[in-house]
């Protein structure tokens, strides 16, 4: 079990594949999870039955086949004891801590490997390795040093990728290939509203390339998209304007809105990027319209009212793009600071 979205951890699960299915012959099965989403991906909450009989990792027709990795031929499954290893998975706040220890009351007999780089809460550390022995957690390394002291891994080289990933230093020729393919997928995946799905395949994509030393195309396409989503997110940024005639009095009331009116585009273009942009210019409110995919998309952002919650508001009445700029203008005119309310 690993975080899908942590993808300094690739090393690190490729490691821990290649160990338990290339030298122990053992059959494994990589699922993403967060941590608020651990007890639902939890062993006795997924068919793992179902799924290791139905993997079939060079089934072209099996839309998730990079979600298994298998190797050489298995033991029966039913004769296998279960094991579970988790990678990245840490509490970022209480909630998280609660179901992090009622998975260990559960689970915590099977937690073979559990590693971590980050610094948790001390009450929640010193119940977790009360439990379980095999739960080792330091926020001064990294996962992959962590394998490496625990003599699961032996690759420096993976570590050197694995640290420059982090530091987004693209001077590293294998992490500047990776990053710069994470870039254009996360952008797309937040463009379209489905970053998770996105940040699991190509997590997994990156973990196969690894381990079978064959570049992907996969990767190799987003990668080379890095380059046209700068150039055009750099020439969007162009079409900012402030004329838009539906916020004509907002801007007379000096509260001008800033909007890029893009039309097509590629999925990897860097909304929130123009977005940022524009609220420099036009703090009260900044939107980006596009139409990606053959669907049309309305962003809009501001530094001065909660315009996400106030917009959720009218989500049951399902306006199209000219109405819902016409509500977000009169929320924009009516709207009025708590300070001033108390006067």
């Amino acid at each position: 079990m690993y975080n899908p979205s942590d993808f300094a951890n690739v090393f690190s699960v490729a490691s821990i594949l290649l160990k338990h299915e290339g030298i122990k012959n053992e059959r494994c099965v990589a699922i993403p999870t967060k941590t608020k989403e651990l007890l639902l991906n939890s062993p006795d909450a997924l068919p793992l039955q179902e799924m290791y009989k139905d993997s079939k990792y060079n089934d072209e027709d099996d839309e998730y086949n990079d979600y298994f990795i298998q190797t050489n031929n298995y033991l029966n499954i039913q004769n296998q004891e279960e094991k579970i290893i988790l990678v990245g998975i840490h509490p970022n706040n209480e909630e998280e801590e609660v179901i992090l220890k009622e998975f260990v009351y559960l689970y915590g007999e099977k937690i073979n490997l559990w590693i971590d780089d980050t610094k948790w809460p001390i009450k929640i550390l010193e119940y977790v390795k009360s439990e379980n022995n095999n739960i080792h957690i330091f926020p001064e390394l990294t996962c992959y040093e962590i394998l490496l002291n625990l003599k699961m891994a032996n690759n420096k080289s993976w570590l050197r990728t694995e640290k420059a990933i982090l530091n987004l230093d693209l001077s590293n020729k294998i992490a500047n290939r990776y990053l710069r393919a994470i870039s254009v997928n996360k952008t797309t995946g937040t463009n379209l509203q489905t970053k998770d799905d996105f940040d699991f395949y190509l997590f997994m994509s990156i973990v196969i390339e690894i381990i079978s030393k064959i570049r992907n195309p996969f990767i190799t396409a987003l990668e080379e998209s890095f380059g046209q989503m700068k150039t055009m997110t750099k020439r969007s940024k162009e079409k900012l304007t402030d004329k838009n005639p539906i916020f004509k009095k907002a801007k007379k009331l000096g509260r001008p809105v800033g909007s890029m009116m893009l039309g097509k585009v590629q999925s990897y273009l860097d909304i929130h990027e123009l977005l940022k942009y524009g609220l420099k210019k036009y703090p009260w409110l900044c939107i980006v319209t596009a139409t990606i995919n053959s669907r049309n998309y309305l962003f809009m952002e501001s530094k001065m009212i909660p315009i996400g919650d106030i917009m959720s508001q009218y989500n049951d009445a399902n306006p199209n793009k000219k109405e819902t700029l016409k509500l977000a203008n009169v929320e924009l005119l009516k709207y009025r600071p708590q300070r001033l309310r108390r006067k």
